[in-house]
This record gives C-alpha cells, sequence and structure tokens, in this order.
C-alpha cells in the first residue's frame, strides 16, 4: 500500500494518487467518479449534501442525471457494506441528496476537540454535553457540534460563513439562538442580528444588515462603533443618521460622494473585520430566502474575502422557498459552496430515536411504550414544531400523565391520530382557533404590523389605551407560547411602547391569511397612519415599510409616495434593484388612478427617479433608460415650465450619444441650449454648454465644439456648481475642461490640450468626487495617447486601474482596457495588445456602447496591421467606416481613412499589382488630409500627410512629399517633442 495514502476509518484508506481504496493492504478498485464522490461526501461529513452541488462540484465537465449519481451511491454502498434502509455510512435525506455519517479518521481530533470545550465549559459555567441540551434541540447534537468547531475556526482568525437550511419548522431558530446562548456565556463576544421579513418583500436594501449594525451599536460601546464605521464605512454611518452628529455629516459625505455600490460592499466588509480584531463577532441573519438582493450581495462579497477575521456569519432559509421566484439565494449558495467559501448545514427532520430522547429529556422518569416514540414520528414526520406541539397535545388531553412522579401513558399510542391535527398547519390552526375571540383580535392584528410589532402600532386599530393593550399582550406571551417580548420601540414623536415578536414564522403567516381581506386592508391602513404619524419627520427613513402597508391598505396615493422615498434610500444605498421595485411598483399603482394633473406630475418624478438606477445596472445605452426618460420628456409637455424637462433632456443626450445616434442627441441638445438660454441659470448654461461642446465633438464640428466648451468655461465656478457632481457623477465644468483638452489636441494645440487635461485633473480632485476623477484619469490618459507618450499613458492608466480597484467603478475597466491594449501595440507586443482590444470591444457591444467604436476598431484594425494580419485589419476597418458613417461620429474619420491607407500600403508590398494597390493606398492619404484640413483636424492633417510622404519617399516623389509636408510642419507652434512631429522632422531630414 502506499504511504502517501491518508486514513479513513479502520480499515479503509483514501489513495487520491491513483484514485482507490485501500481495505487494509487490499486495493479496492472504484469508479473515478466514484471515488470522486465518496472523497467529496467525507470532506462535507456530516452536512447533506444536496444533488445540485454534487453535479457542480464532482461532474463540472459533464452533464449527468441524478439516476447517475443513484448508481455511484449504490456502488459505494456496496463497497462499505451499507444499507440504504439501515444506513451506517451514506445517509439518503429524501428529496435533498446525501450525508456521510460514518466515522472519518479524525474522529479522535473531534472527540479530544469536545472534551477541551467540555473542560472549559466547567470552568466558565457552561455545557454543551448532548445530555444537557435545551428540549428545543435535543437530536441536534451533531449540527451543534458543527457549530461549535466553526466557532473554534472564527477564534483563529478564519472567517467562516455557515448557511442553515431547513424545512418551516424544523428547528433552525432553535438551533441558532441555543447555540448562541452558549457561546455568549463564554464573555468577550459581539452579536449582531437582523431578520428579512417577507411580508414586506425584498424592497427595504440591507434590512437585516442595517438590524445587525443597529444591535451591534446598542451593545457595544456607541462611540467604539461610530468610530469604526467613520474610518472604514462612512457611506454605512450616514445610513444610520441617529449616530452622526451634525459637524460630522458634511465630512461624512465628502468621503461618501460618488459611491458604486461595489465600494459599499468593501467599506462594511472591512468595518466587520476590523470590529473582530479583539472579540470573535458573530453575525446572524435568518431567513434569507426573504431576503433582498443586496444583501445576498453583501454577504457574498464578505465570504469571497480571505483577509482574517474572527468572524463567525449564521444565515439561515428554507431551501423550497429560495429555490422559487428566481431568487438568487440558491445559486449563490452554490457557488459559494463549489469555491469553499462557505459551509452548509441542512436540519433534517427528526429521527425515532430523536423523538426517544425527546420524550427522556421531558419526562423523567417516565414508562412509556416503544411504540410512542414510533408513533409519535409516524404522526410528526420528525418536524420539531409539529413533535413540540403534539405532546402539549397529549399533555392538554391527558393522555400523558404524572402519577406519583412516574409519567405514564393512558391508552393506547395508536389513538394519538384522534386528538391531534394531521400536519403541523393543521395544528397552528387548531391552536389560533382555540384562543378567545379577543385574544385572535390581538394577534391578527399584530400579524399586520409584522413579524415584529410595536404595541404602539396595534392601538391604532384599538379604542383602549395603549397600557391596556400592553397587560394583554404580555398575558398573551406569558400563557399562550406565540410571541415574546423583543425590547422596546421609541418614535420620533416621543412614544414609547412594548415590542414583541412571534415565535415562529409559521404563526405569523397562519394569522395574517387568517384575517379576512376586507378587515386585511382597513388594518394596514390604520396601521400605516399611525406609524407615518409616530415617525412624523422621519418618515421616509421608514418609507419601505410605510409603502407596504398603504399598497395594502388601497391607499394608493400615499403608497405612491412612499415607493418614491423608498426608492431614493435605496438608491443612495446603491442598491439599485431594490429602487427599481420600488419605483416600477409606484408606477404600476399610478395606473390605477385616474388621469389627472396630480397623476401626471407623479409619474414624471417616478419616472426621472427610475431612469438613474436603470442607467447604472443596464448602461447608459440600455432601451429601459430611453423608455424612462423619454417618457418623462413626454410628460413635461404638460407642464412647460416643470424642472424635470431639463435632466430628462439630459439623460435622453446621454442614452443616444452612447448608441451613436448623434442626429437625436443633436436634438435634445438644442432643446437643452433653449431652457439654458430661457433661465439663464449658470448651472444650466455651464450643462448645456458642455452637452453642445462634447456633441459637437464627436461630430467632428471642431470649430463648434471649442466655442460652446469656451462657453462653458466661462460661466464654470467651482465654488457654485462644484455640488452639480453630487446629482450625476460628473462635473460639467471639468467634463467640459477635458473635452476643451481633446479639441485642442485635434486642433494641433498638443501643448495646451495636456495643459487643460492636467487642470481638469486638479480641479475634479478638489471637488473630491471619486467618479469624477476617474473620468478625468482617463481623459488625460487620452491626451497621452494622442500625444503617443506610451510610459505617461502607463502611468495614469496604472493609477485609474487602482481607483477602478479601491472604488470598485467597473464602467472605467473596459476604457482602461483599451488604453493599455494601445500601450501593448506600441510595445510591439502586438498579441497581447489585441487580445485586450478584442476583450474590451466584445464588452463596449454588449452593452450597447456605441460610442467611439469607430476608433476603437481603427485601434483594432491598426493593431493587427503591426501583427501582419492585413486581411483581418481591412476586414475590421470596412466595420468601422460603416459604423462611422452610421452613427455619424465623424471626428475621427481622418485618422481611419489613414489607417485604410497603412493597410492597403502594407498589402500591397511584394504583390504583382503593387502600383494598384499604392494608388489606392495614396487616394486614401489624399482623402483623410482633405477631411482634415476641412475640420481644421492639423494632428490628423499631420498624421495622414507623413503618412503619404512616406510613400512617395519610396515612390522617389521626394520634392513633392518634402513641400507637403513642411507646409503643414511649419504650421504648427507647440507640441514639437510629440512623437508625431519629430517624426515628420526626421522624415523632412532625410527628404
Amino acid at each position: 500500500m502506499p504511504s502517501t495514502v491518508r486514513p479513513l476509518f479502520p480499515p479503509l484508506s483514501f489513495d487520491s494518487t491513483n484514485h482507490k481504496l485501500w481495505q487494509g493492504p487490499k486495493a479496492v478498485q472504484l469508479n473515478p467518479k466514484t471515488f470522486t464522490l465518496l472523497q467529496y461526501l467525507v470532506a462535507h461529513a456530516g452536512s447533506v449534501v444536496t444533488k445540485e452541488e454534487l453535479l457542480d462540484a464532482v461532474w463540472t465537465d459533464a452533464r449527468i442525471s441524478e439516476r447517475s449519481i443513484k448508481t455511484y451511491i449504490q456502488e459505494i454502498r456496496r463497497v462499505l457494506g451499507d444499507r440504504a434502509r439501515t444506513p451506517h455510512y451514506v445517509k439518503t435525506i429524501h428529496g435533498r441528496g446525501y450525508q456521510f455519517i460514518g466515522p472519518i479518521a479524525d474522529q479522535e481530533t473531534r472527540a479530544t476537540r469536545r472534551k477541551r470545550r467540555q473542560r472549559k465549559s466547567r470552568t466558565r459555567g457552561r455545557t454543551s454535553q448532548p445530555h444537557t441540551l435545551a428540549p428545543s434541540v435535543i437530536g441536534r447534537e451533531t449540527e451543534i457540534e458543527q457549530l461549535y468547531d466553526h466557532f473554534e475556526q472564527a477564534l483563529q482568525s478564519t472567517r467562516q460563513i455557515v448557511f442553515i437550511s431547513g424545512e418551516a419548522g424544523i428547528g433552525k431558530t432553535s438551533v441558532v439562538d441555543f447555540f448562541v446562548e452558549q457561546i455568549q456565556a463564554t464573555g468577550g463576544l459581539q452579536l449582531g442580528r437582523g431578520q428579512c421579513i417577507e411580508h414586506y418583500g425584498t424592497g427595504e436594501a440591507y434590512l437585516p444588515v442595517l438590524e445587525a449594525l443597529s444591535q451591534l451599536g446598542r451593545e457595544t460601546a456607541d462611540q467604539q462603533m461610530i468610530d469604526c464605521l467613520k474610518q472604514h464605512a462612512p457611506t454605512w454611518l450616514l445610513q444610520l443618521p441617529a449616530l452622526v452628529h451634525d459637524a460630522d455629516l458634511e465630512l461624512l459625505q465628502r468621503r461618501a460622494a460618488g459611491a458604486s455600490q461595489q465600494r459599499m460592499l468593501r467599506e462594511l466588509a472591512e468595518a466587520v473585520e476590523a470590529l473582530t480584531t479583539k472579540h470573535v463577532l458573530v453575525l446572524v441573519l435568518e431567513d434569507l430566502h426573504w431576503s433582498d438582493y443586496a444583501t445576498l450581495d453583501w454577504l457574498a462579497f464578505l465570504a469571497r474575502r480571505r483577509q482574517a477575521a474572527k468572524l463567525l456569519v449564521l444565515a439561515t432559509h428554507r431551501p423550497l422557498e429560495a429555490g422559487t421566484n428566481g431568487h438568487p439565494l440558491a445559486p449563490m449558495q452554490r457557488e459559494l459552496t463549489i469555491h469553499n467559501h462557505c459551509t452548509s448545514l441542512a436540519l433534517a427532520y427528526l429521527d425515532e430515536e430523536a423523538i426517544q430522547d425527546y420524550l427522556d429529556h421531558h419526562f423523567t422518569p417516565h414508562d412509556f411504550p416503544v411504540a410512542l416514540a414510533t408513533t409519535i414520528h409516524r404522526r410528526t414526520g420528525g418536524n420539531p414544531l409539529f413533535l413540540v406541539n403534539t405532546v402539549e397535545a397529549l399533555l392538554a388531553h391527558e393522555v400523558l400523565v404524572q402519577n406519583d412522579g412516574l409519567w405514564t401513558l393512558q391508552g393506547n399510542p395508536n389513538q394519538i391520530a384522534d386528538i391531534t391535527p394531521d400536519n403541523v398547519h393543521h395544528l397552528i390552526t387548531q391552536h389560533i382557533e382555540r384562543l378567545s375571540p379577543e385574544e385572535q383580535r390581538l394577534l391578527e392584528v399584530a400579524s399586520v404590523v409584522g413579524p415584529e410589532f410595536s404595541v404602539a402600532s396595534t392601538a391604532a386599530c384599538f379604542d383602549i389605551p395603549q397600557h391596556t393593550l400592553e397587560d394583554q399582550y404580555e398575558k398573551l406571551a406569558q400563557h399562550k407560547q406565540l410571541i415574546q417580548p423583543r425590547g422596546e420601540t421609541r418614535w420620533p414623536d416621543g412614544t414609547v411602547a412594548a415590542r414583541y415578536g412571534f415565535i415562529h414564522a409559521l404563526y405569523h403567516e397562519a394569522l395574517y391569511t387568517h384575517v379576512a381581506p376586507s378587515r386585511r386592508v382597513a388594518l394596514h391602513r390604520q396601521i400605516g397612519e399611525r406609524e407615518e404619524h409616530g415617525y412624523g419627520e422621519q418618515a421616509a427613513n421608514f418609507a419601505a415599510t410605510l409603502a407596504v402597508h398603504f399598497d395594502r391598505g388601497e391607499d394608493g396615493a400615499r403608497a405612491i409616495r412612499y415607493h418614491l422615498h423608498a426608492g431614493e434610500n435605496a438608491l443612495r444605498r446603491n442598491a439599485y434593484h431594490e429602487a427599481i421595485t420600488h419605483l416600477q411598483r409606484g408606477l404600476t399603482l399610478l395606473e390605477r388612478l385616474p388621469e389627472t394633473p396630480q397623476r401626471a406630475q407623479q409619474e414624471l418624478v417616478l419616472q426621472m427617479a427610475l431612469g438613474v438606477p436603470l442607467m447604472l445596472t443596464q448602461g447608459y445605452g440600455s432601451a429601459s433608460v430611453e423608455q424612462a426618460f423619454a417618457r418623462a420628456r413626454q410628460l413635461c409637455q404638460q407642464f412647460p415650465s416643470a424642472p424635470q424637462l431639463f435632466p430628462a433632456l439630459s439623460g435622453l443626450m446621454r442614452f443616444y450619444t452612447t448608441r451613436g445616434e448623434m442626429a437625436v442627441s443633436q436634438e435634445c441638445t438644442v432643446q437643452m441650449l433653449d431652457i439654458a438660454a430661457q433661465t439663464q441659470m449658470p448651472e444650466l448654461q455651464l450643462t448645456a454648454y458642455t452637452a453642445q461642446g462634447g456633441l459637437a465633438f464627436y461630430q467632428g464640428d471642431l470649430k463648434t465644439a471649442q466655442s460652446a466648451l469656451e462657453q462653458s468655461q466661462s460661466v464654470y465656478d467651482p465654488q457654485q456648481h462644484g455640488a452639480l457632481v453630487f446629482q450625476s457623477g460628473e462635473d460639467p465644468g471639468v467634463v467640459g475642461q477635458t473635452f476643451l483638452a481633446r479639441t485642442s489636441w485635434l486642433c494641433g494645440y498638443s501643448d495646451s490640450a495636456l495643459q487643460h487635461g492636467h487642470a481638469a485633473l486638479q480641479a475634479a480632485r478638489e471637488v473630491g468626487h471619486p467618479f469624477n476623477v476617474g473620468g478625468t484619469l482617463w481623459s488625460l490618459a487620452w491626451c497621452f495617447h494622442l500625444r503617443r507618450e506610451v510610459s505617461a499613458v502607463l502611468e495614469t492608466v496604472e493609477e485609474l486601474n487602482q481607483l477602478i480597484t479601491q472604488q470598485e467603478f467597473v464602467q472605467w475597466t473596459r476604457p482602461a482596457q483599451l488604453l493599455h491594449g494601445w500601450a501593448l501595440v506600441e510595445q510591439h507586443n502586438y498579441e497581447a495588445g489585441t487580445a485586450q482590444f478584442q476583450n474590451a470591444i466584445t464588452g463596449f457591444l454588449q452593452i450597447g456602447e456605441d460610442l467611439m467604436m469607430p476608433y476603437h476598431l481603427g485601434l483594432l484594425a491598426n493593431a493587427q496591421r503591426h501583427a501582419g494580419q492585413i486581411d483581418s485589419g481591412l476586414t475590421t476597418m470596412e466595420e468601422a467606416l460603416g459604423m462611422m458613417q452610421k452613427n455619424a461620429e465623424h471626428w475621427c474619420e481622418a485618422e481611419l481613412y489613414r489607417i485604410k491607407g497603412e493597410l492597403l500600403r502594407q498589402k500591397a508590398h511584394g504583390k504583382r499589382n503593387k502600383t494598384a494597390r499604392e494608388a489606392e493606398a495614396e487616394a486614401y492619404f489624399q482623402r483623410a488630409i482633405t477631411v482634415a484640413r476641412r475640420q481644421g483636424a492639423r494632428a490628423w492633417q499631420l498624421r495622414a500627410t507623413l503618412s503619404l510622404s512616406q510613400l512617395w519617399q519610396t515612390q522617389d516623389k521626394h520634392k513633392q512629399a518634402r513641400q507637403r509636408l513642411s507646409r503643414i510642419y511649419n504650421w504648427f507652434s507647440e507640441g514639437f517633442d510629440t512623437a508625431d512631429l519629430q517624426d515628420a522632422k526626421a522624415l523632412l531630414a532625410e527628404l
């Protein structure tokens, strides 16, 4: 037997090199896939491994059916001598997957760890032995043991993300509560807990995360929490306004300005990690199957980070709900599991042995027949919630009685079916029906508030004092075991009230559905009105909750208003999915209202707000973006003085420019200029002139571009207009300066172009908006590219890439990649440069960004020329020229003709039809010169003349070449150290 094998359990060992299983000195041959499957099950011993996970982890290179998995499992059982009905090694979890339950080689290590914890528990006042488990977690010894293992790894600064799954009533919360209570008893622990709420949908962005942060703030020293967030997560501190002093607000807003979603994810991850420096941080996120998408994005981001952290995240969910309606939890968990970024702990239903343990623990001593546990198991299916309520029913009906200290069963175990409901849902319904009408009404109203409720909210639906209601809810909590205290609520209007929560989501769901539909509508409206009054001026901060109350209360007007506020709140958190959901819901509700000017005004505001997250998620060129801004523009016709018309036109101008539809973009720009002229508002004039100058630049109208951009700079006041950047992510004055840089270069003023580029970057840095700085860095790198300064391009792109990494500005990734590809080509690394071009261009086309695409394709064609791929280059040039004509993007027209001429000239080398090819090339050079001269693009004219002169030099037309080149060279008054003028000077010397 090879010495490299790893013991499994006596007498079996793994030989991973040869895919063999050794039984003592004898090798057991296994199918390689069977071996890999066994190895994966053993590596995840104790956890339920789903069939989907096995398909992803073991058969990544092929498509097989679940029937094939069963075949491999059968082979494993045959080799191990195992049976499906009475498994000792591989257990089938019906409808879910498989679980390795046999002993493994490190069982002694696990036993040692268990004993060490037991010794610690004796010294710290804690026990973790199975026989000391609370009744609610009997039968969960293995799962709790695994949680302790994860906790110990967290103590060693190895972050742990654990997904705890199971169906409703299976005991996920009970296991988490018991485990957290035990480890809290050891001291030195920080706990944050948040719950996702189905009752309010997925609209509240980061709901459980913000709830957990709030709890951490309450349980740790407030200043410690504030300092940590201020240092690592200023964007998140702004989401907790109660913790921010007015003196810090402006500084925080500046630091958080322009934050991308990725930056917010990183900031919170870093803050959470910073909190684990001294003590373990345990985050409990419950019911993730109801989670908003933003929370899942953050959790996945946190799980993938590899930095050391004393962090343990326990996330519970129901797998059935998580796998429906396209919710992203299931694929996210599967992806994290495949890459070993998390652990899945699936709770199975209790077996007969666990039920017997429960009876032994709960009834001591007793002489129950063995058949009792069997019957209860058959009746409840091993559902812990059903089990507990079934036992309570047996006690209530005096089937289980105590005589002289001994518990006995009265009657036949089979009679249990006569006094217990058929399933857990019927059981809960039966439990509710046993309540008095007054108690039912109390709990039904509470269920409309939510899984957790303030008595102040329910008081709106009763004609009795709040303190009397609090007494009644307290009695329910003490005697009916349906709700439990959850502290108190304090509202801005001074209201203080007791807070309660349902002990299980199933009770909340059952009571909510028990309320008659018409009464439910009235209750939602009453509760919404009371909470709106209680929140007062801060009502917008609780917009997601109020939106649902008024939505379900059929108060359309207020529902629309709060959906708008909720969308705006989500936008501030960069939770674009949630923002779009709320804003689109508001628009849907509007359709039910009669067509009035007020409705049109509300739709206008919603459409304008919707356009922003659509641009940020789908790109400026998305059809949805056009639809939102076009509808807003149409609505503005009903309100001639509507302030939304100008930003709607600005949004459309961006859309059409990005899509290369310059003519339509021109129409929007003209209207913007008209509005700016009518209002004489400097900020509108600034934006309109910048838009006009940028559009004229792309159209190749350099004279108009120069004039408009100079006008924009003349009205630009950084102190007055710098705040505009926080509305759209761009400072119009800085953007105008960057266009002025590119326009100056085209016009032949290379040094002036560089001066404008540096000035724009300095201004952007003074404003301090990261996204604006990123755009200005790209523009400066583009100036260096036009000047053919490779080192400066690489240095600036490197700085831009650092900003992309720090701020997660993925929008600048493709532009940076394109410029880096150009630099590689200039360094003669043609293959890598061409690959960079192709990747960037593909990315642009996928999101519908045609802007500058003709020039990008021209760069690719030029790279192909250098690489000797002439035919490919000519094909690329045909695509570039066709797109240029279609888009009317003529700023680079002369350069495209020059590049095609160079391709034709190179194709002529060594060909029989060399003269004809060179004539064709010359025609393109001449055409480039003509276009450049007409546009006033002296820089392109110089390049085209240089190419023509080089061609004439090979044809011994030295005099013509010198005359033509010297004429354009002598025009220049600056930039003589640039590559183009240096090349022209050298050629003139040769001629």
